[in-house]
């Protein structure tokens, strides 16, 4: 029985119009992402979950569309089973999509390796053809349906960033913004709702079923809610935990670090671009007179005007306070170089000068510290993007500046300073 009803929906899709069109708005998706800026081709991830649902929709009305569904609710087939078939054909028909991201998620994060690629674009997929179910089984007009798809993947449009941190556990893209350091709690989530997804399809089902099939679905939507309700409460319970919790501290170098709610490995890695933003402020003549770098991990999302800001300072104390994985990684996106530079060289000139030749100064140390890094924490990729600096020397001051930092960068920082008697 479920060999036919496997055929009879092959020979339908493969006939039809529509397949052939998924596939091609596909292709066109995937091209197009290469014109964008790595920022803005992100972004247009959630559209692949647009037509991969929808194409699990049309898979799952199929019946309803050609007049068959009568002979399908007296069939002696368990929802269980129909659910099942349905949603492996989904699957399969989405296979080129899936394979398309995974290329371009590849070309994006060079350095990343294939299997945490693999990983987030499968849990993606796993998401994209299991939430339809729900919406088939609470909605019974296929449009409606649609526009509730449409309206959440336009939703984690929108929120394309800092800001999905918000529904950090729910957004199916969270882990598109740090391949390098998955969220496993959002994978966790995110495969909640797709199984959840399944049960309550079963459980909606309009077809007869057996109580026993009605009751044990019933219980695992009910646990799948739970989890994602603990999920939750989970965040709360770790930040009232981490505010009680003391301290670590060792000494780098000439400055001390503190930490907690991070592993010394990831303060380690701030400290490191920390001490060597240092050194070269030193070899250009820029004083620090900060002594003790501090990092905390939090779990609440910043005002939206501290949204991209984790540095602050607070007397001889520099704190880092990331509340996203995305800040961990140095490459993609997030620039700690450039922000922790422009929270330690934060002064303000009377010329426009002097600004302009601070602005080449802090530009030049950037660098110098990533070029110079001798460890892990930078790619080839993004090495690669700092070789070439380019200013403006049709002014003359700007021609002198360039020469004393080749020349005598110890008086960089005097330079500046002297121009506003000029």
């Amino acid at each position: 029985m479920m060999r036919d009803i496997f055929l009879f929906w092959s020979k339908i899709v493969t006939r039809s119009d529509y397949l052939l069109t998924y596939y091609a708005i596909v292709i066109i998706l995937c091209i197009s992402q290469f014109f964008f800026t790595m920022s803005d081709a992100q972004a247009l991830i959630p559209l692949y979950g647009i037509f991969s649902s929808v194409l699990t929709t049309q898979i799952i009305t199929l019946h309803q569309r050609y007049q068959v569904e009568k002979i399908l609710m007296i069939s002696p087939l368990s929802n269980r089973t129909l659910v099942s078939w349905q949603w492996l054909f989904s699957f399969i028909l989405a296979i080129p999509a899936f394979m398309l991201l995974v290329g371009f998620e590849k070309y994006v994060y060079a350095e990343t390796p294939i299997y945490k690629i693999l990983l987030i674009v499968f849990v993606f997929q796993l998401f994209t053809i299991s939430i339809p179910f729900l919406f088939s089984a609470i909605f019974s007009n296929q449009s409606v349906s649609i526009i509730m798809i449409v309206i959440i993947y336009f939703l984690l449009m929108l929120m394309h960033g800092y800001r999905l941190e918000i529904i950090q556990y729910i957004a199916p893209t969270l882990n598109f913004m740090y391949p390098d350091y998955i969220h496993f709690l959002n994978l966790m989530g995110v495969l909640t709702i797709c199984l959840g997804s399944i049960a309550a399809a079963i459980l909606f089902s309009k077809r007869t079923s057996v109580r026993k099939e009605k009751w044990v679905a019933g219980c695992f939507t009910s646990i799948m809610l739970l989890i994602l309700i603990s999920l939750h409460l989970y965040d709360g319970y770790k930040e009232k935990e981490l505010l009680i919790r003391p301290y670590q501290s060792y000494t780098f170098e000439e400055f001390t670090v503190e930490y907690k709610g991070v592993s010394r490995e990831k303060a380690n890695n701030y400290a490191l671009v920390y001490k060597d933003i240092t050194q070269e402020m030193r070899g250009f003549g820029v004083g620090t007179t900060y002594h003790t770098l501090k990092v905390t991990r939090v779990y609440s999302i910043p005002r939206s005007d501290r949204i991209e800001n984790i540095i602050s300072r607070s007397r001889d104390t520099v704190e880092i306070s990331p509340y996203s994985n995305k800040f961990f990684e140095f490459n993609y996106g997030y620039n700690i170089t450039e922000d922790l530079i422009n929270t330690l060289m934060s002064e303000t000139w009377k010329t426009e000068e002097q600004t302009n030749c601070y602005e080449i100064l802090k530009k030049t140390i950037e660098q110098k510290v990533i070029l110079t890094n001798n460890r892990t924490l930078f790619s080839n990729v993004k090495k690669e993007s700092m070789e070439s600096l380019e200013f403006n020397t049709t002014e003359l001051y700007v021609e002198n500046f360039l020469n004393v930092l080749n020349e005598n960068p110890k008086n960089a920082y005097q330079y500046i300073v002297k121009l506003k008697a000029n």
